[in-house]
């Protein structure tokens, strides 16, 4: 009788744990963003869409991998702009290489201007953490 857990549950478990890290690592530090040399956007063209796209993308804050449901406000052939919401309800922005962009479904409220920014970066994080 109990030694066992179901693995639904302990994967409840763990993700509620990687959330909590991933909370705390977003309130302490800034994320790292592409250096200018690293973007080149002399040389590559920069497309801006008309709205901005939902993405699941990687970012780092200092060695921390992070990965936040953002939205992705401008891209080149290499490099795509990402803003997002923390759980703390702070905007943060930053370049990535294009290959740590995903696709993504909006969530609910993500669109509602009445929706505070700390529920939207809460329900942004827990998206990201259970994809």
């Amino acid at each position: 009788m109990g030694g066992r857990r179901r693995p639904a549950v302990a994967a409840h478990f763990d993700a509620l744990a990687i959330a909590r890290q991933w909370a705390q690592v977003m309130a302490d530090r800034e994320p790292e963003s592409l250096k200018p040399q690293e973007l080149d956007l002399e040389h590559q063209p920069l497309t801006k869409p008309p709205r901005p796209l939902p993405v699941l993308v990687w970012v780092r804050y200092a060695a921390v991998p992070v990965r936040v449901a953002g939205i992705a406000v401008a891209w080149t052939d290499r490099a795509t702009a990402v803003k997002w919401m923390t759980p703390h309800g702070d905007e943060h922005r930053a370049w990535v290489w294009s290959p740590a962009a995903a696709d993504r479904p909006r969530f609910d409220g993500e669109d509602s201007p009445t929706l505070a920014a700390v529920e939207r970066g809460r329900r942004a994080l827990d998206l990201a953490v259970r994809a």
